[in-house]
């Protein structure tokens, strides 16, 4: 059930139920701008665990907003009861399909973690799309019809994320990295080739690693969820990394949360494993008849 003014949506109670699991959410509060932009809103989620979260969201003010229906920046806080995340996010940035793919984010997560940990860090992370690649075609209606459509798929593009975490106390630097994710080979079910590059420092350790990840036949569920894959790694460009593994019979709850997989795993020496449902891969016999690098594209 809701409530709506001039077709705003300002009000409403949701419950959705999943293999017997239920979360639910109530909407309140909601304030839209005269050309019906979402400017405010308040949410209360519980999860099938029964754990409650409040969210305060809001675009006004100086960097939100809306430019031309886009929208360019918010504040949010979340609270989770013991544990605080205040988020600034800015400079929103869209592609072709007019989808978020870049933005400024400043985090502060503050107060207790479920391990009982105390935790105050800030993060500051920098998205940034440097290049992005674009499959254009024009589609006829029909047989018997004038009329076109212009059709537009982002199939890969270059992306550079910077983040910097500091103590939220004592202001300590505890993580300065920067990763360039270059992808191509993007389809619309999700399979895609990507190099990974990372560099700088996490806590104690100096990182610089190179990535390069082929994913092929994805399939997804009805809700979008990714349910069988098939990915090949290699690390820091040695072929003796080399790693296939083919997930599947993956499922979730109604929180969208992975609860149950099957892996089955190839390496650069031939030996394979299988992880299902949470068990640890472990090596087994020697496979026979796959070569090394079977169907990576090089």
């Amino acid at each position: 059930m809701g409530n709506t003014t001039y077709d705003d949506l300002l009000a409403y109670t949701e419950k959705t139920t999943e293999n017997g699991e239920t979360k639910s959410r109530v909407f309140t509060n909601g304030v839209f701008d005269t050309k019906h932009n979402m400017m405010s809103y308040r949410e209360e989620a519980t999860d099938s665990k029964g754990r409650t979260s409040i969210k305060e969201w809001n675009a006004v003010g100086a960097g939100k907003g809306y430019v031309l229906g886009e929208l360019q920046g918010y504040d949010e806080v979340v609270n989770y009861g013991a544990l605080v995340v205040a988020s600034e996010v800015r400079n929103i940035h869209y592609d072709a399909l007019r989808r978020q793919d870049g933005n400024a984010t400043t985090k502060r997560i503050k107060g207790v973690e479920t391990d009982g940990g105390a935790v105050d860090i800030v993060l500051v992370e920098d998205t940034r799309v440097m290049r992005s690649d674009e499959a254009r075609s024009v589609r006829a209606v029909g047989s018997t019809d004038p009329r076109s459509m212009n059709i537009v798929n982002v199939v890969g593009g270059r992306t550079e994320v910077r983040t910097r975490g500091t103590d939220g106390v004592t202001g300590e630097l505890l993580r300065d990295l920067k990763e360039t994710v270059e992808r191509s080979q993007v389809t619309v079910a999700g399979d895609f080739k990507e190099v990974r590059r990372t560099e700088g420092k996490d806590g104690e350790d100096e990182l610089d690693s190179v990535a390069e990840t082929i994913r092929t036949g994805t399939v997804l569920d009805g809700f979008g969820r990714a349910v069988t894959y098939r990915e090949e790694t290699v690390q820091n460009n040695n072929p003796a990394s080399w790693m296939s593994r083919v997930v599947d019979r993956m499922s979730y709850n109604v929180d969208g949360n992975l609860t149950a997989s099957h892996e089955a795993t190839l390496n650069s020496l031939g030996w394979w494993g299988s992880d299902a449902d949470g068990d640890a891969v472990r090596p087994a016999e020697p496979a026979v008849g796959i070569p090394y690098g079977a169907g990576v594209e090089r």
